[in-house]
């Protein structure tokens, strides 16, 4: 039978409910999702907790059932229709992966809707039931996936609000708006454009959540939600405020800042031990015309590590100072144990859009090492000292880089490698701490960039670009990070 639930603007259908679906023999429920859980998610192959698998964004699971010998025979066992993302636009863009606890999955579509379906047959996929968040069809179209915490899904929809839903009845249990709301230190410039985009991190009972429309002419933030309320405990802007540490690096009479990007669109990582949330952000606004924001941009293209509890930042690493070729440094910053001179020492690996890879220290964001995985023209190399291009200056306001291949008003048209995809954009990377490698996959490509000056608060969108002009298609990289710490591409 279907039951329905309206709550608001939000609808609840429920092919089986409460105690019937008990008697009719459906699964067991699941235990909540603790901070014990989610801390030791390796001890759980079986279930997929997170986004990232655990809080340090291994992406890699203990099961051996697939191995070198077999992985030739996989086939598609069942199919379950997402019909529903289909709705109200040409290119649905759902890029979060599922999440699994105790045979049950938990996805999205894209438009607000949760499903949850009994796959623990291996054999076939079972609606329990679906919960709509009951997004405008006017709102973008996009998810990186839904969050577990307690015995609660939550999902952060475009529109500017969060639900929460009951796991096991599909009930909701709250819905709030956590964006496009006035907030200490807003400029409320572009405010009814903020959209949280990205999973969240489910943090000892706050969910980690940032605001990913940097593109949009927004400025970005990170924020963390209360799980029980749906109230907002904080939040810590990507581009600081006058007066705050980091504001002095945007130049300039334009004000940039006030829109400056920097968005944090995907989910981070996370150090239990240390409480170290380590976030990505995007690139600076505008996108190219870096002479409309001198300065450094902080902290756009960075990762920021920030307290969990009240969203202070520790340390930033910034990888290129006023970045002006779209590579935004949203792809994971692994959190990794190797030794180094004998001693276990934590750090973050980074597959950077601009086409290296990176390792630094996890307690400080000290630099240690990096080497391009793909074609880099952009910068002649990385300075093994500071982990800045070779070519910055810190006393230019608009930095040259290689002059060749940096986008810059009256130039005309320019060829940059990689291009705007990055070597790689966003999808993660993946590391097995039994053989100290990190995976990723990418795309081997160069554009042609044209810039267009850019007027006013950042009305118009300042660039024009030609077509990708090389490409070699997608290819795969790995790094070893062996224990003699050595880095090696294979």
């Amino acid at each position: 039978m279907n039951i329905a639930f309206i709550r608001g603007r939000a609808t609840t259908s429920s092919i089986l409910g409460g105690a019937l679906a008990v008697a009719l023999g459906c699964p067991a429920f699941a235990a909540d999702v603790t901070s014990d859980r989610l801390v030791n998610a390796g001890k759980e192959p079986q279930n997929w907790l997170t986004q990232n698998q655990n809080y340090q964004g291994w992406n890699w699971s203990a099961l051996t059932e697939i191995n070198k010998g077999n992985v030739k025979g996989l086939h598609v066992a069942f199919a379950v229709p997402i019909t529903s993302t289909l709705v109200g636009t040409a290119s649905p863009n759902n890029s979060g992966r599922p999440l699994v606890d105790n045979g049950m999955m938990y996805y999205d579509d894209g438009w607000g809707m949760i499903y949850k379906v009994d796959v623990s047959s291996g054999k076939a996929g079972k609606i329990i039931w679906t919960a709509d968040g009951s997004v405008s069809k006017d709102e973008k179209h996009i998810s990186r996936g839904v969050t577990m915490w307690g015995n609660a899904i939550y999902h952060s929809l475009t529109d500017g609000r969060m639900i929460a839903v009951d796991r096991d009845t599909g009930d909701f249990l709250f819905d709030k708006q956590i964006a496009r709301v006035s907030y200490k230190g807003e400029t409320n410039v572009s405010q009814n454009k903020e959209i949280p985009q990205a999973s969240m991190l489910a943090i000892d009972g706050k969910l980690i959540i940032g605001n990913g429309n940097g593109d949009g002419i927004t400025r970005g933030w990170l924020e963390a939600v209360d799980a029980k309320t749906g109230d907002i405990v904080w939040r810590t802007y990507m581009v600081p405020g006058p007066g705050e540490p980091g504001h002095e690096t945007w130049k300039g009479t334009n004000e940039a800042w006030r829109v400056g990007g920097a968005a944090p669109w995907t989910v981070g990582t996370y150090d239990s031990e240390t409480r170290t949330i380590f976030q990505g952000t995007g690139n600076a606004q505008p996108m190219f015309d870096v002479e409309y924001r001198p300065g450094d941009n902080l902290y756009a293209g960075s990762v920021v590590a920030m307290n969990p509890d009240d969203g202070k930042i520790k340390w930033y690493f910034q990888f290129v100072p006023n970045e002006g070729w779209d590579y935004d440094e949203n792809s994971l910053h692994q959190v990794l144990t190797v030794p180094i001179n004998g001693t276990p020492t934590k750090i973050l690996g980074h597959w950077s859009r601009g086409g290296n890879v990176y390792r630094m220290r996890a307690d400080n964001g000290a630099f240690l090492d990096a080497i391009p995985y793909t074609n880099v023209n952009w910068t002649k190399g990385i300075d093994p000292k500071t982990g800045k291009p070779v070519e910055y200056d810190p006393r230019l306001d608009v930095q040259t880089y290689v002059a060749a291949s940096r986008p810059l008003r009256g130039k005309g048209e320019v060829l940059t490698c990689p291009s705007s995809e990055g070597g790689i954009r966003f999808a993660s990377s993946a590391f097995n701490p039994n053989t100290y490698i990190s995976y990723a996959s990418g795309m081997e490509s160069c554009y042609g960039i044209t810039v267009m000056p850019s007027f006013g608060q950042l009305t118009e969108v300042s660039i024009r670009m030609g077509p990708v002009v090389s490409a070699a298609g997608s290819g795969l990289a790995a790094t070893s990070i062996r224990k003699d710490w050595s880095l090696l591409t294979i």
